[in-house]
């Protein structure tokens, strides 16, 4: 809920931006030219991000109008309860009904009126009538929708009709919507929003671009066009949003600099009223969108008078406050983008953007968009007042956003950060929680072959504000998010936030954020977005859905969070189903909190079809994956127990609870030595044959023991029950150790491998490695000699008894490990042997991983001389098999 006049206006702000913002299309190379617009209006222009409001809207994309009630839906949603003059949310097709009771019933009594199946078989005529009789909320119930009838409403006739009526009524306009300005140009503004998406709406869009000139000219020349008045505001929005969609903006030219005049003459009306400073921002929207070779007519307006009243917004300092520097930010990258594309004005801009700099404090927002527009053209500008250089500018910004560097796991782990250790450490082990979880899930405790991602960088802001100043100039990043992970960069960034700013807490961002990376280094080969396998959006839900889900990860188990079902508590009647959620876009955030639950509810009920999904996408059959998907939308029984689970996760909710991690006492650990864990770990049953290691040293120094765990015969194989024993068995053993003498035991987290059934006297027994971690106290680092170090731990697992490693300048340290499987009866099929074959083959590179994880980062696998070998007596045969990995 907008709970004051000034969380209002900027919400409005936001609002105004994606209801104008539109644009012609563009090569890839333009696209890259407008990322500045991109970072200052909070839209994503980097492909390859993982986030957690991951957007997929484009420059070269109209946006259609996000309403008022939709602003507070997602306030709710994922880390959106936050000052949104920078938050663009990336809107669906379908425009969403207002909350509450009093609106509800208002809407149930003109539903039937209110849709576009009843406004479809109006007549031209009778559609204007029905457009002047009805207010926004019922006209915005269809206007934002495609299907099927939207070629009825958005005809030719329609069209045309609506525009002798707004050409009829634009020489009287007096300020106010007495005359119903707002509905028709809803009209317009939508139409062109949808015919941009769905070019089969039969009405010419050249045509009615066109026609509209000359009555937008009309009204843009009346004596009201520029009242101050809050209702006025909102016509002033609708008409730039309009001419900016319709691609006209030179038509209304002189309306954009009178109005940047006035608001710069009178500023109490954008102090005073959120429409009027909404107006503004559809201003700037259309002159950042239409400032660019798409707009060659636009391009050739541009004079002296907008370039004034740009920089006299610019240099206004009485904006210089949290709640309207957008201004002052967005008149200068507008500046910029005009000296980007018009060479002609770069010296009258280059004195404009002097003066910013010297009159902004240093390292301040408008300094720093002022900063990235003189160094458009080089690293270093030489100005009146001396050179600036971006690197040299970065520099000093990240010197004092992340004054401190945090080094964990060897280096592979760096979080970079104003915040203390103090602060840091319990986000380092509750990472550990969701690792540990993630393993028992997918199976595979070694990365996919080639992966890249071998270490990862955490950028913690300090605040929300850094973040927001900071982040957009040091990485080209957007802010409209909790945070990003950036497959490419090895990086995600995020901040410290307050419970006014987010209902998520840092560390809950952090662990979503954490199974981003986790998936793409252990689930799918090659870069986030890159790829067949993310074609249409593919994996949003699953990628989403996985991050939601896992971060409630503990020890011992994976928690429904209170805050996702809490706000699916207040969703009533508007929850999605599973065939939504499968089907999930970005642009919304409703979702992430569906598709979180919707992984517990089958990992708690659909075990089985989690772990296909994830071995579909591990083996990258996405034939399968796109199978197993359709199933589960067509299964309404599915559907039906899946909203039977959420109603029980509602009823329960206040038992529920949301992730809070504690750090170690790590200052009083017992031990130092992975011996004394071994020696306990030994005297269970779990654990009789451990073998531990020293994983990690440094600040956080790290145990790591593995071992062989082999579940009860049964009379079939089982995967579920199997899972299930070996889950209890690694749960039962931290239970067992937990409170042990030796403390280092209390916060340790297992995990397991992927499961293998043999057969026995026509019955079967699950094998399955685990693996479990925990603190050890400080240890002078090792440092290990290659390739002995290698070969004696290649040699320690399992099956790499036989192992042998060479180091040599050229392509580093290799080790080649012979591999056979039992011997099989004739009658085993080549695929049975392999698939034992590959068992064992996935175990050799767990083990080795788990024992030094940042030892053996690089690891790089592969089975070479795969034979057949028969007795020629008993007929019984078996596979050998060199598995050859690179490190």
């Amino acid at each position: 809920m907008i709970k004051n006049k000034r969380s209002k206006m900027l919400a409005v702000f936001a609002m105004v931006l994606i209801s104008s913002l539109g644009c012609g299309k563009q090569n890839n190379s333009s696209k890259n030219d407008r990322s500045f617009l991109s970072i200052l209006l909070g839209i994503p222009a980097q492909p390859t991000m993982k986030s957690v409001t991951r957007s997929v809207v484009s420059l070269n994309e109209p946006i259609g109008l996000r309403s008022a009630q939709e602003e507070s839906e997602n306030e709710q949603d994922f880390d959106e309860s936050m000052d949104v003059k920078k938050r663009i949310l990336i809107p669906t097709v379908e425009f969403l009904k207002p909350h509450g009771v009093a609106k509800k019933t208002v809407q149930n009594i003109i539903l039937s009126e209110c849709t576009g199946s009843f406004v479809a078989n109006l007549q031209p005529e009778e559609f204007v009538t029905f457009l002047k009789t009805h207010d926004l909320d019922c006209i915005d119930n269809f206007v934002w929708t495609y299907d099927q009838y939207s070629n009825s409403i958005y005809s030719q006739a329609n069209m045309l009709a609506v525009m002798r009526q707004f050409s009829d009524i634009a020489p009287v306009y007096d300020g106010t919507n007495g005359l119903k300005f707002l509905q028709l140009y809803r009209i317009f503004w939508a139409g062109f929003y949808l015919k941009y998406f769905y070019p089969s709406i039969p009405f010419d869009r050249n045509r009615i671009s066109q026609d509209l000139i000359v009555p937008l000219q009309i009204f843009g020349n009346s004596s009201n066009f520029l009242s101050g008045t809050d209702e006025a505001g909102e016509i002033l929005y609708s008409f730039f949003a309009t001419a900016n969609n319709a691609e006209i903006g030179e038509a209304v030219y002189p309306n954009i600099v009178s109005f940047l005049e006035i608001s710069l003459s009178d500023q109490q009306r954008l102090t005073n009223s959120y429409s009027q400073a909404n107006a503004l921002f559809a201003v700037f929207t259309l002159i950042n969108r239409q400032t660019h070779p798409s707009f060659p007519q636009f391009l050739a307006s541009i004079d002296t008078l907008l370039i004034e009243a740009l920089a006299g917004l610019a240099l206004n300092t009485s904006f210089n406050n949290d709640s309207q520097v957008w201004i002052v930010n967005t008149a200068i990258y507008s500046l910029n983008n005009i000296y980007h594309y018009l060479p002609v004005w770069q010296s009258m801009i280059t004195l404009v953007l002097t003066d910013v700099l010297s009159t902004y404090p240093y390292l301040s927002e408008p300094y720093l968009w002022a900063v990235r527009g003189v160094t458009q053209n080089s690293d270093c500008a030489n100005l009146s007042t001396g050179q600036i250089c971006l690197s040299v500018t970065k520099n000093s910004v990240k010197a004092m956003a992340f004054p401190n560097t945090y080094s964990f796991d060897d280096g592979t782990q760096v979080v970079y950060t104003s915040l203390s250790l103090t602060s840091i450490q319990p986000l380092y082990h509750a990472l550990k929680q969701v690792e540990s979880q993630f393993f028992r899930l997918v199976e595979i405790l070694a990365p996919v072959s080639g992966d890249p991602t071998d270490s990862i960088s955490m950028y913690v802001y300090g605040s929300l504000k850094d973040y927001r100043v900071f982040h957009p100039f040091l990485f080209d990043l957007a802010t409209n998010n909790g945070g990003i992970y950036i497959e490419s960069n090895k990086s995600f960034y995020t901040y410290q936030r307050t419970p006014a700013e987010s209902m998520y807490t840092l560390e809950e961002l952090l662990r979503h954020e954490y199974v981003h990376y986790l998936v793409g280094r252990f689930i799918i080969p090659g870069m986030w977005g890159q790829g067949s396998v993310y074609a249409n959006e593919r994996l949003t839900w699953f990628d989403e859905g996985m991050a939601e889900f896992l971060a409630g990860s503990t020890p011992k188990e994976i928690r429904p969070r209170k805050v996702l079902v809490s706000q699916i508590q207040y969703d009533a009647s508007s929850r999605m189903n599973v065939p939504q959620i499968v089907t999930a876009h970005y642009g919304d955030f409703k979702f992430y909190r569906y598709a979180g639950n919707f992984f517990h509810y089958l990992y708690t009920y659909k075990k089985n079809t989690l772990r296909d999904l994830i071995r579909t996408l591990r083996d990258s059959n996405i034939q399968a994956f796109d199978s197993l998907v359709a199933q589960i939308s067509q299964d309404t029984s599915l559907d039906t127990s899946y909203q039977s689970y959420l109603d029980s996760l509602v009823l329960n909710v206040n038992t529920l609870t949301n992730p809070a991690t504690e750090t170690p006492k790590l200052a009083d650990l017992s031990t130092n030595d992975p011996a004394v864990i071994q020696s306990i770990l030994r005297a269970t049953t779990v654990g009789s044959m451990a073998k531990c290691t020293t994983a990690v040293f440094g600040i956080n120094g790290r145990f790591s023991c593995r071992g062989m765990m082999s579940g009860s015969l049964r009379s079939s194989p089982d995967w579920i029950v199997a899972w299930s024993e070996f889950n209890s068995g690694i749960n039962n053993l931290i239970s067992t150790l937990e409170t042990n003498q030796v403390n280092n035991l209390g916060s340790m987290n297992c995990r397991m491998g992927e499961i293998y059934f043999s057969k026995y006297s026509n019955q079967f027994y699950p094998s399955a490695l685990y693996s479990c971690e925990g603190p050890l106290a400080y240890r002078t680092p090792i440092s290990y000699s290659h390739p002995a170090q290698d070969q004696l731990d290649f040699r320690d697992t399992t099956f790499g008894v036989n192992s042998t490693c060479l180091t040599s300048p050229t392509s580093g340290t290799i080790c080649n490990s012979p591999i056979s499987t039992s011997v099989f009866p004739s009658t085993a099929t080549y695929n049975e042997m392999f698939q034992f074959l590959n068992w064992q083959f996935n175990d050799l590179k767990a083990e080795v991983f788990m024992m030094r994880p940042p030892l053996y980062k690089r690891l790089n696998c592969g089975l070479n001389s795969i034979t057949t070998v028969s007795n020629q007596t008993t007929g019984n045969q078996y596979l050998s098999a060199i598995s050859t990995c690179s490190l």
